[in-house]
């Protein structure tokens, strides 16, 4: 009596594994982005919060808020400062919930009485790149500077 092996190869294993290989080669970086694009819905987000907070002390002052104090005067701070992956800035006033940028912090733009910019920027996926997200008393959203390839 024969007893018959059973498995797989080497050659089996080798090809499963290569093909493995190119499957994540190929999924990995569609999913590093699908996971920077979520990052970049709280500075999305927050800008909208912005943007409301703003109109709504435009509506009460005749002006828009600016100086140092912008977000003090307007009444704004982010919901979740636990996880903070951006930075925000109106006129010179700078809010950064726990947030600490290996990079410099990029020049804000000046508030007039009748109109703002605010910026929205951090870095997503701990390389040299910054995501910058500007929105204006217009409600024009704007990707300065990408940090996702």
């Amino acid at each position: 009596m024969t007893k018959q092996q059973k498995g797989f190869t080497l050659v089996e294993l080798m090809i499963v594994v290569a093909i493995i290989g190119i499957l994540s080669t190929i999924a990995i970086p569609n999913y590093l982005k699908m996971i920077g694009r979520a990052k970049q819905a709280e500075a999305k987000m927050n800008l909208g919060a912005i943007y409301t907070a703003e109109i709504s002390y435009y509506a009460e002052n005749a002006t828009f808020a600016g100086g140092v104090d912008s977000f003090v005067h307007m009444g704004w701070e982010p919901t979740s400062q636990l996880v903070a992956r951006y930075a925000y800035q109106v006129d010179e006033g700078l809010l950064m919930p726990f947030y600490h940028p290996p990079v410099d912090f990029p020049t804000p733009y000046t508030t007039s009485k009748d109109s703002f910019t605010a910026q929205a920027f951090g870095n997503i996926d701990n390389d040299p790149a910054v995501d910058i997200w500007t929105l204006d008393d217009a409600k024009q959203l704007e990707n300065v500077q990408s940090d996702l390839r």
